[in-house]
């Protein structure tokens, strides 16, 4: 199985249809998987890809709250992962969601909305990080403004999987490590 690393591999319709055309009159028979934005997938698109030997998917959805995806900025409503996954399960090709918990003005209610989003959709697989301000990024300056940057804080242990981070300023730090492992222990499986 071939791993295209490109995080928009369907971006461009035709190049994507291309590829898939191209791939399937070769002699090569392999499988291959990449990761795209949901957005700009279709049927056309999760036909032909299934045809030419795709064998997963990887997309981000990030939240079940179409608050959060706006104020993420991703051009995704909850309708739209909807819709999209179904085409996905359509053309029985495995599919693996990125999902993001913990930014600064989440609550509980928002990262319940994504837990009943994920169980009613089932990815085949469930990539759970936790929110990182990382240096530079638009969210890192939104954070520091909040005052949620602790001083002096160990750039080591900046990672999308330290349960230590907590930068959500609806939910105490304690509730949130239990949240968060509660979701592990759960999509774990």
């Amino acid at each position: 199985v071939v791993n295209f690393v490109d995080d928009t591999f369907t971006l461009d319709k035709n190049f994507t249809l291309d590829f898939c055309d191209a791939l399937k009159k070769s002699d090569l028979e392999m499988g291959w998987t990449c990761t795209t934005r949901l957005n700009v997938i279709d049927d056309e698109i999760c036909c032909a890809m299934k045809e030419s030997g795709v064998t997963s998917i990887s997309c981000g959805i990030e939240s079940g709250s179409n608050e959060m995806l706006k104020k993420m900025k991703k051009s995704l409503t909850i309708e739209t992962i909807k819709e999209k996954t179904h085409l996905l399960n359509k053309y029985d090709i495995d599919w693996h969601a990125f999902v993001m918990v913990g930014l600064p003005y989440e609550n509980l209610k928002d990262i319940n909305a994504t837990r009943i989003l994920l169980r009613e959709l089932k990815p085949t697989t469930i990539y759970l990080s936790i929110f990182t301000p990382y240096p530079g990024s638009v969210l890192f300056k939104e954070t520091e403004d909040l005052g949620m940057l602790p001083e002096n804080y160990n750039w080591g242990d900046f990672s999308h999987q330290n349960l230590n981070n907590h930068f959500v300023a609806n939910i105490s730090k304690e509730d949130f490590r239990e949240i968060v492992l509660d979701m592990f222990l759960e999509f774990d499986k």
